[in-house]
């Protein structure tokens, strides 16, 4: 469980990660522009099949300006076209091809009986065309205690166990 007291995490539409190795970390730092400018990005979609054989899709697609401020949504869909979780993206960290993204929740079709202030993913792009594998991502943090932990996660930036995505691309920029 995360340092900064998270009350629950929830694996959402993913496997369970066993037996994987923890990524290096990055020795990048963030790169910012001008005020206002775009100085990262992430777009993606894509597939992930459930342990139980079922799949999951998701969406994202996010900007964040050098200011620190972004903006975007992000969605998780059940195998049946059920939206699972919809919601805003807030802030966004890009290290590397590494993206970090946090933000509200304004849909959510899950009960864990605890009040869900926002949710965060990491996202790893890597690279494009036959040769490349497959582009990942990590499972759905939710936090539960503050709206400021959606904040933290992006400026803290954790690496967590990440898995590959079935089908889809993911864009870090």
């Amino acid at each position: 469980m995360h340092a900064h007291g998270h009350v629950a995490m929830a694996l959402i539409g993913t496997v369970a990660m066993l037996g994987c190795d923890q990524p290096a970390a990055p020795t990048m730092t963030p790169s910012l522009s001008a005020a206002g400018i775009t100085a990262a990005s992430v777009t993606g979609s894509g597939h992930i099949t459930r342990e139980d054989g079922s799949k999951r899709h998701f969406t994202i697609s996010a900007i964040g300006r050098a200011e620190g401020t972004a903006t975007g949504e992000y969605n998780l869909v059940s195998g049946s076209g059920a939206v699972l979780l919809h919601g805003s993206i807030t802030c966004l960290t890009v290290i590397g091809n590494r993206a970090f993204a946090g933000g509200t929740v304004d849909r959510f079709n899950l009960d864990f009986g605890v009040p869900l202030f926002g949710v965060a993913i990491e996202l790893v792009d890597n690279g494009e065309g036959k040769g490349a594998p497959p582009d990942e991502i990590s499972n759905v943090f939710f936090f539960v205690n503050s709206p400021n932990e959606i904040q933290q996660y992006c400026d803290d930036h954790p690496l967590g166990p990440v898995m590959p995505i079935d089908d889809g691309n993911i864009s870090v920029r």
